[in-house]
């Protein structure tokens, strides 16, 4: 009965062990992150737990959410708001797990988007395909519908803010990219790390890690060759890095 105990205490370490180090592996090197990042044009990045969400201001003391954090109150980002004196109009999510559209609840007057590919799985009706996420699906209870899908290639105007919608799928089938003034904001589908390159997301939470990357990639070439101007990449779990060519050498 001992020897039985000390191999399954054996297993147990080993288990979080590996857990720990493939954690560990996903994270370090990353460009840090402070409680709030100041980018281009008056936009914020809020740190929620260990997620990021983005105020962009739009007019008329409103403002655009890109994502909405984990915390279902949102304390945090409702915080900052309120010190900038903004309400929200709009939330676009760029995927649909947990941490990115758990607190989007906290503003029921706000319309919610996401991609039309994404809508299961930010609705709680389907889970993810990750080999982590597929595990996680969201609580259709707890969460808000789409006020409506978005195509890749279309433009949202929000106020004063023109929000343009791309189809990134790999991190999840439904993964967008949003660019707004002169931000690009990217989700999880890459991260910035602390040498100015990026990196793919985490392989344990995402679909499928080639098509990410290809994603990606494609969407590096359509922006250079658009000219659109990006001043900064803004990632959910790392610190921002500067212009197009960290993407464009991704």
């Amino acid at each position: 009965m001992k020897r039985k105990l000390l191999i399954s205490l054996g297993v147990v370490v080993l288990f979080v062990g590996a857990f720990g180090a493939m954690m560990a592996t996903a994270f370090i090197g990353l460009a840090p992150v402070t409680p709030f990042t100041a980018l281009p044009n008056g936009v914020v990045g809020v740190t929620d737990g260990y997620v990021q969400a983005f105020i962009v201001p739009c007019g008329d003391d409103s403002a655009v959410l890109i994502d909405c954090g984990q915390d279902p109150e949102a304390k945090v980002l409702k915080g900052k708001l309120a010190e900038l004196k903004l309400t929200v109009k709009a939330i676009f999510a760029t995927h649909g797990h947990s941490d990115h559209v758990g607190g989007c609840g906290a503003f029921p007057q706000a319309d919610l988007y996401a991609l039309e590919a994404e809508r299961a799985v930010a609705e709680g009706s389907a889970a993810a395909k990750g080999p982590l996420t597929q595990m996680a699906k969201n609580d259709p209870a707890k969460m808000r519908k789409l006020t409506r899908g978005l195509s890749d290639g279309e433009t949202v105007q929000v106020g004063t803010v023109a929000v343009q919608v791309f189809a990134i799928p790999g991190h999840t089938a439904g993964s967008a990219a949003y660019l707004a003034d002169e931000v690009l904001f990217l989700g999880d589908a890459v991260a910035g790390q602390a040498d100015g390159h990026v990196r793919n997301a985490p392989w344990m939470f995402t679909d499928d890690g080639d098509q990410c990357r290809a994603s990606v990639q494609g969407l590096a070439k359509k922006l250079a060759a658009s000219g659109a101007p990006v001043q900064s990449l803004a990632f959910a779990h790392s610190g921002p890095l500067q212009g197009l060519g960290p993407l464009t050498a991704f």
